[in-house]
């Protein structure tokens, strides 16, 4: 499949990935016909009569969509699909994917092109203008790309519960501090440096409210090499500040394996479980 395979396809010729929601028409028919893929953008119900007709011409058509979107649409539809998991700033054939949970939709994607945002979910957010949904901050410092692969864990699992709001700790700047102090629940993850925690994790503590976040639920979990002590510092930290574990850290020695990325989707289930 070429990367010029990949391109939003409304009526126009050629092959194409038909973006479902977030687009005025929906040819299913060129779609199933020459289409490489369906992203379903949304997971709101009214978008499942179109890729209905996608699948009735080509039932195995590749489904791209969010992890929340993927056990909608076979409960929605009650079959199977060529399903394919979208993960934050994913891309193919130059188009990035971005998870904005709750922009409009609890698991809505935006599409980019350079940088550029090209398509997106209508600004309108109908019956669920009311709804309050709990937020989640993930913050994370990297140096190998290994603690960021238990932090977008954490962030698909909790996708379809809570507002997401993923950070490279790093990268943080004072308006990301104050979602921080804003979320309801509240996950770090660290790697280990000459037995210690970056400077940028220790700011993430020292930003922390520590009256308003008091009783907070939190996760520590992070990669390392040796002994990987920054988590269990990290972790103290917050048990000092009156902030409660919902569980031991995850840890993994270098890359996360198959454990390891089970154990961290586990962990963070538990916390849409204590979620009322």
């Amino acid at each position: 499949m070429s990367a010029n395979e990949f391109r939003p396809i409304k009526a126009e010729t050629g092959s194409g990935i038909l973006y479902i929601g977030g687009v005025d028409e929906i040819d299913a028919e060129q779609c199933a016909e020459n289409g490489a893929g369906v992203v379903l953008l949304s997971a709101r119900p009214e978008y499942y009569g179109a890729l209905l007709r996608v699948l009735e011409i080509n039932p195995d058509i590749p489904i791209y969509a969010t992890a929340a979107s993927l056990r909608s649409i076979k409960e929605i539809l009650n079959r199977k699909i060529n399903e394919r998991l979208i993960k934050n700033s994913m891309v193919i054939g130059g188009y990035e994917f971005r998870i904005r949970p709750s922009v409009s939709w609890i698991d809505s994607v935006e599409v980019y092109k350079g940088g550029e945002l090209v398509i997106s979910e209508p600004e309108e957010t109908a019956e669920r203008d009311d709804i309050k949904i709990p937020a989640a901050f993930i913050a994370y410092a990297s140096r190998y790309g290994f603690t960021k692969r238990l932090a977008e864990t954490a962030a698909a699992e909790l996708t379809d519960t809570y507002n997401v709001i993923l950070k490279n700790a790093y990268e943080m700047t004072a308006d990301d501090y104050r979602l921080m102090n804003s979320a309801d629940i509240l996950l770090i993850g660290t790697h280990t440096i000459n037995r210690n925690a970056p400077e940028c994790v220790w700011k993430l503590i020292a930003s922390l409210d520590a009256v308003r976040k008091r009783g907070m639920n939190y996760l520590v979990f992070g990669s390392y090499g040796w002994a990987g002590d920054a988590i269990g510092l990290i972790n103290s930290a917050l048990k000092e500040m009156g902030m409660r574990p919902v569980s031991k850290p995850v840890r993994a020695l270098f890359n996360p394996n198959d454990n390891d990325i089970e154990t961290m989707s586990k962990m963070s289930n538990i916390f849409k479980k204590i979620t009322k």
